[in-house]
Order: C-alpha cells, then sequence, then structure tokens
C-alpha cells in the first residue's frame, strides 16, 4: 500500500448553503456555552458576539457573500484512516460470514475472530449453516494434502493484505485465499490439513511433510 500523505490541505467553500450550515453550527456552539474552543481554535470574541447578536436572516445574507473566505482543512492522513478502518471492519464481516458459511471449526474461529462457541452456534443458526461435527475432520488422501501444503506455501509469500499489528486478519485473508483454492473443502478440512504436523501457531514452510 501507498504511504499515506499527512499534509492538510485547505479547501475554498465555494457553495453558500454550506457557509450558511457552518455559521448556523458556530452559533449553536456558541449558544451553548462552547465560547473557549472557538476562542482557541482562532476566533475572536468580537466576532463570536457578532454571531451570537445576529438573527438569522443576517447570518443567511453573509453567507451568501463568497468574499467571507471560507475554507476547509482536511487531514489527509486522519481521513484516510478512518476509510481504511471502515474497510477492514465491512471485510472483517465479509470474511466472518464466508468463514462460517464455509465450514470453519470453533478452535479456528477463535483463533482469528475471538468468537466463543456459543456465539458459533448462533451464526450458524443465522446464515443457515452446518452445525459442527465432534472430532477432528477427515483429511484428504497424501496426495492432495501434498496440494494444499504447496498452495498454502505459496499463498502465505504472496498475501500480505492485513495490518502489520493485526497479523489474525493477514491469516483470515491467506485462509480465505486457500479456500478459494479449494472451494470443495471445508474450511476446517482445510485448517487440518496445512496444521496436521504440529503447532497452529508455527508457519506451515517450517514443518516437513512426512511420506
Amino acid at each position: 500500500m501507498k504511504p499515506i500523505s499527512n499534509a492538510e490541505v485547505l479547501m475554498p467553500v465555494n457553495d453558500a448553503e454550506v457557509r450558511w450550515v457552518i455559521m448556523k453550527y458556530l452559533s449553536g456552539l456558541i449558544d451553548e456555552g462552547h465560547i473557549e474552543p472557538l476562542i482557541a481554535g482562532g476566533l475572536t470574541p468580537e466576532l463570536l458576539d457578532m454571531l451570537r447578536n445576529r438573527r438569522m436572516r443576517d447570518i443567511t445574507r453573509i453567507a451568501s457573500d463568497a468574499s467571507i473566505g471560507f475554507h476547509i482543512k482536511v487531514d489527509n492522513l486522519r481521513l484516510t484512516r478512518a476509510f481504511l478502518r471502515l474497510d477492514a471492519v465491512v471485510r472483517d464481516r465479509e470474511l466472518l460470514e464466508y468463514f462460517v458459511r464455509h465450514g470453519a471449526s470453533s478452535s479456528f474461529m477463535y483463533r482469528i475472530f475471538q468468537i466463543s462457541t456459543h456465539e458459533l452456534r448462533t451464526m450458524r443458526k443465522v446464515f443457515g449453516a452446518e452445525t459442527e461435527r465432534g472430532g477432528r475432520p477427515n483429511l484428504p488422501d497424501p496426495a492432495l494434502r501434498e496440494v494444499i501444503h504447496a498452495a498454502w506455501i505459496k499463498i502465505q509469500s504472496s498475501v500480505v493484505d492485513g495490518s502489520e499489528d493485526m497479523p489474525e486478519r493477514r491469516e483470515r485473508e491467506q485462509i480465505y485465499a486457500l479456500s478459494q483454492f479449494f472451494p470443495d473443502y471445508k474450511i476446517a478440512t482445510l485448517w487440518g490439513v496445512i496444521n496436521e504436523l504440529g503447532d497452529p501457531s508455527l508457519p506451515v514452510k517450517a514443518k516437513s511433510i512426512s511420506t
């Protein structure tokens, strides 16, 4: 992802209606007694008195004057981060539903979503997903497991989506990519294959496949 610019941009407000909304908002803050933040923001006491004592029709006339020089300051970094946070939340919900619908196990869902067994049971009912069977899932034959392992190693090196401080988000995307390669198998089955040789917290590429 490209670095986010942290520049702040001043954009002129050329719309009279928007200027009116801003002035009405300022007047409301004054009426509510929020004077100190406005002064700290750069407004003079004289201007605050004018806003306080003017009728709305005067404010409407002033707002129609483009020469008053209203600007909006946009913080690129904060606004971009807000959109990215929203996108991440939406994506997490999409993956949550996908994994529930495609047979993810309770242990898997707790690991990457911190979803309890009770919550997962409720979600399965809501999404019309199959209930979880007890015990370990039946794994494919050894030849196919070799193929799944190879695909998983490749995915781990290529799928890097996710925040650096949220490794579980990157893991979700990697498991999703693996499921796209093998759509006929449940998440629980794929998860069982890539972790059949040890601790699932260890990278698969650090393990060896027994013959």
